[in-house]
C-alpha cells in the first residue's frame, strides 16, 4: 500500500439525502479528493463505536492521486474582448503553453479578474499540471 500526506474532512452537508455525514479524505500534494463517503448519521455513530458498518464510497482512480499539482500563470493576448471569444479559438490560443503537461484553464477568459491591467485583451490564464513525487 502507498502512503500518502493529506486532510481528512468530516461533515454535515445540506442535502436532499436528510441526516447525513460526509467523510473525505483530500490528498495533500496533488489538492484532489481521494476517497468520500456519505453516511447517515446514525450509521455514522455506529462506527464512531467500533461497530463495522456497510457503506458505499466513491475512490478517485484518476492517476492524480499521489502525484504533485504544480500551477503557473501565462499572459494571453486575444484579437477581441476575451469574454467573447469562442472556445474553439481559446484552444488554439492556449495550444502553445500546453505542452508538458499543462493544462489552461479555459475559463479564465471569460472572468474579468482576470484581465491585466493596462493591457488591453490580455488575460492572465492559470494553467495547471500533474508530476510525480521527486
Amino acid at each position: 500500500m502507498k502512503k500518502l500526506n493529506g486532510y481528512l474532512a468530516i461533515t454535515r452537508p445540506g442535502t436532499l439525502k436528510g441526516d447525513c455525514i460526509s467523510v473525505q479524505f483530500t490528498d495533500r500534494d496533488s489538492g484532489c479528493v481521494a476517497l468520500s463517503a456519505t453516511i447517515d448519521t446514525s450509521q455514522f455513530m455506529r462506527a464512531l463505536t467500533a461497530l463495522n458498518i456497510e457503506c458505499e464510497f466513491t475512490f478517485n482512480d484518476s492517476g492524480l492521486v499521489g502525484k504533485v499539482a504544480e500551477h503557473k500563470t501565462e499572459q494571453i493576448k486575444c484579437t477581441a474582448w476575451p469574454g467573447n471569444i469562442t472556445d474553439e479559438r481559446r484552444g488554439r490560443l492556449l495550444k502553445p503553453f500546453e505542452v508538458d503537461g499543462w493544462v489552461g484553464d479555459r475559463g479564465d477568459f471569460g472572468d474579468h479578474r482576470k484581465l491585466v491591467s493596462g493591457k488591453k485583451n490580455t488575460v492572465n490564464v492559470g494553467f495547471r499540471r500533474y508530476v510525480e513525487k521527486p
